[in-house]
């Protein structure tokens, strides 16, 4: 794993640097206000031009920033800025891509949305196995058994779309979205206990 530095829990490694302001666009009270104020605050996510922009979707490319930045705060490797040439302009991502696939994480178009599937991938690589305690017990899923995804739904990090915890993985993700499992890797009194309903009944049926 590319973040398996020395045993460090997530409270220490994504301290408050942040003081958090709030956003238009965040009501109190919504089900993403907690994770949208933990990702502020610990530095992940930080907004857009126009506030939080809880349900715009993510791309490739800010999953790559997402992801680079939990690595820097977890092993102190800094993220290097990439000087463009005279006359050149680089995208803004281009310092966050750089720094994974240096680290040997395969990051695919940033400009495309990204799928559910992605960004576990892209998370798991630089997020270490003591960070991701087990506290559930799925040993299947109705639709993967990609072990990436199965260690985050043990974790707490994820619990699917649906009641019988199906994961989705082409699926796009809203800001919101990602902020509820960010602010789970980065605060462990926010991940969820979960046990999927029985979904066998409907395979057995050929649902």
């Amino acid at each position: 794993l590319v973040g398996s530095a020395a045993a460090i829990s997530p409270e220490e490694a994504f301290p408050k640097v942040n003081d958090y302001p709030g956003y238009n666009d965040v009501q109190a009270g919504s089900w993403y206000a907690d994770p949208a104020q933990v990702c502020y605050e610990v530095g992940l996510m930080t907004g857009t031009n126009t506030g939080f922009t809880p349900f715009g979707v993510l791309t490739v490319g800010e999953v790559a920033a997402i992801a680079a930045r939990m690595n820097e705060a977890i092993t102190g490797e800094p993220i290097p800025t990439v000087d463009p040439k005279p006359g050149e302009s680089l995208p803004w991502y281009t310092s966050y891509v750089n720094y994974l696939e240096a680290l040997g994480v395969d990051v695919p178009d940033p400009t495309k949305q990204a799928t559910r599937q992605e960004f576990v991938a892209i998370l798991a690589a630089v997020v270490p196995e003591d960070m991701l305690s087990p506290i559930n017990t799925i040993t299947t899923l109705p639709d993967t058994q990609d072990a990436d995804v199965l260690r985050f739904y043990n974790a707490g990090i994820l619990t699917g779309v649906d009641n019988w915890g199906t994961f989705a993985a082409n699926n796009s993700l809203t800001r919101a979205e990602t902020a509820a499992m960010v602010a789970r890797v980065a605060r462990t009194d926010l991940r969820q206990t979960f046990t999927p309903a029985d979904y066998t009944p409907f395979t057995a049926a050929g649902l």
